[in-house]
């Protein structure tokens, strides 16, 4: 994992980790997909046509795993390895998600709820032109 791209370039989306040392941080990343994992709360995606996994990552609380996530850890799948290049907000990675299963109910309810949050905010501008910047883009 790179601390830089991941937690240095997007303070915004971890804003509870900015004062806190970035070894911490990445320890914080590590144990949270590490734990996501044992429970089997990953799911499969497709980027770039190869399948991949998106991890939950629950930083602040554990005790709704229904609800949206702090973050998504967007997972590789290397022959002798995991890799991590980045952490996304929960409601970013809907649309490579919802290409892997045949009707979106079958998303965990916090994916869609993360989507269904996220449309309730989108102003018209965004709506109209998605790859403008705004709070999914990066």
């Amino acid at each position: 994992m790179m601390h830089e791209h991941i937690l240095g370039e997007h303070t915004d989306r971890v804003p509870f980790l900015q004062n806190t040392p970035p070894v911490a941080q990445m320890c914080a990343v590590s144990g949270a997909i590490q734990w996501s994992l044992n429970r089997g709360l990953h799911l499969p995606y497709y980027y770039y046509g190869k399948m991949n996994y998106l991890v939950p990552l629950y930083l602040t609380t554990r005790e709704d795993i229904t609800q949206p996530p702090d973050l998504i850890a967007p997972v590789q799948v290397n022959e002798n390895s995991l890799l991590v290049r980045t952490v996304l907000t929960p409601a970013m990675p809907y649309a490579n998600a919802r290409v892997a299963v045949r009707r979106h109910d079958q998303l965990p309810p916090w994916l869609l709820a993360s989507w269904a949050e996220q449309a309730d905010r989108a102003t018209e501008a965004e709506i109209e032109d998605p790859e403008a910047s705004g709070p999914t883009s990066g």
